[in-house]
């Protein structure tokens, strides 16, 4: 294995685990933003009917 194919082997790796954490951050803010948006939906008053 030459040095060059163990950086790009490396810049891969990096590659993939920046995009997972970029899906994770993105997850987490859309289940925050749902939980907020559903959190207001349930504390909102209710209508009489």
């Amino acid at each position: 294995m030459s040095c060059r194919d163990k950086a790009k082997g490396n810049l891969q790796q990096t590659d993939l685990q920046a995009a997972v954490r970029f899906s994770q951050s993105i997850s987490a803010a859309l289940s925050k933003t749902y939980l907020s948006i559903s959190g207001f939906w349930y504390s909102r008053p209710k209508p009489l009917f």
